[in-house]
């Protein structure tokens, strides 16, 4: 939204237009859930801050941590389906005049609180660097009612140690002039969009909506610069497969054409096609299984750097692993079948005249 500021340059006239607005846009049709969030996900530009836990004390080589903070209103956490681990969500009591409240992420519990529970504890904000080793008299208090899941602010290939955890402040006790709407709602997006401007211009014609999408598209817009580098990879890796496949066959194929005077002495002793073509996928085979587990070994040797590089499966994930195995043992196979059905179709006679 902009321009926030200048329309309302005093929090109280602030906290009344988006009371105002959140009141209409909930009474929506479809509208399941809205809130206000001075940032959303994937905006990457998210504001830290340190806050502190009342008696909490940093060990001498520890260094202050500054979690992502947000500012925000009931609903918004729900839309965004951010589970609750303990506690409670934000709530229209959630005041000026109430005490001032703080819901943190899991990851900045566990920081701070390892196999505890914090709700009810207090933290601080502090006003001066020396407050964080003593708070002042004029640090600010937050009492923790909530922990919720951790979500992935800067993206989707964020790691859990990529920040320090998050800490959302109730948006009525601490408004910000940069906001933004999240809103869950059901059926058609295009005619939610079209009545959640027309509310706002209703409310406030002097302000407007400079970006509106679909959190799918925002994840989908946020993959973009991954993209070329997935498919290059991709094209790098079918490449070496190729490359692997067609080297295979080279060496089983010179392999049966070494041993052609030997295949036609199994087989004139009694050897069947079928054993022969067996006896060569075999030897295939090993080859494959070889490199099988050499790539296996450098994936173990390799699987921090690669967890890194990975969403939603793990570096030894089975079934990427097994899907993997799938592919290299079928091209192998193919590579194998040509070299071996050409052994097993030489004719005793010529193999035996063969130098």
């Amino acid at each position: 939204m902009s321009p926030l500021a200048t329309r309302y340059p005093d929090d109280a006239a602030l906290r009344s237009y988006a009371s105002r607005a959140l009141a209409r846009l909930r009474a929506l049709p479809g509208v399941e859930s809205v809130g206000i969030s001075s940032y959303l996900p994937f905006s990457w530009d998210s504001s830290s801050s340190v806050i502190i836990p009342e008696g909490y004390a940093p060990k001498p080589s520890e260094s202050v941590v500054s979690p992502s903070q947000l500012y925000v209103s009931p609903g918004y956490l729900e839309a965004l389906r951010v589970p609750l681990k303990s506690g409670r969500f934000f709530t229209d009591s959630d005041t000026p005049e109430a005490p001032r409240v703080v819901i943190v992420d899991e990851q900045l519990a566990r920081h701070f609180w390892p196999n505890q529970d914090p709700v009810g504890r207090r933290m601080y904000l502090p006003d001066v660097p020396e407050d964080v080793a003593k708070p002042g008299p004029k640090v600010t208090w937050l009492r923790v009612v909530g922990v919720v899941g951790t979500v992935k602010l800067n993206g989707l290939e964020e790691g859990e140690h990529a920040r320090a955890g998050a800490y959302h402040q109730a948006y009525a006790q601490a408004p910000t002039r940069g906001i933004g709407w999240v809103i869950r709602s059901r059926g058609d997006a295009a005619a939610i969009t079209a009545a959640v401007q027309q509310v706002l211009a209703e409310i406030d014609p002097e302000l407007r909506m400079t970006d509106v999408f679909t959190m799918s598209a925002r994840v989908d817009r946020s993959l973009n610069p991954r993209r070329a580098p997935m498919f290059l990879s991709l094209g790098f890796g079918g490449v070496a497969l190729l490359l692997a496949a067609v080297g295979l066959y080279g060496v089983l194929a010179y392999h049966v054409n070494q041993r052609t005077r030997e295949i036609g002495i199994r087989m004139a002793l009694g050897s069947q096609p079928s054993g022969i073509l067996r006896l060569v996928l075999g030897e295939g085979g090993l080859l494959v299984a070889l490199g099988l587990a050499g790539g296996l070994a450098g994936a173990l040797a390799l699987r921090s750097a690669i967890a890194a590089q990975l969403y939603g499966v793990g570096p030894l994930d089975p079934a990427v692993i097994l899907g993997a195995v799938a592919i290299l043992a079928a091209t192998s196979f193919s590579a194998c079948l040509g070299p071996a059905r050409r052994a097993a179709r030489v004719s005793p006679i010529v193999a035996l005249s063969h130098h």
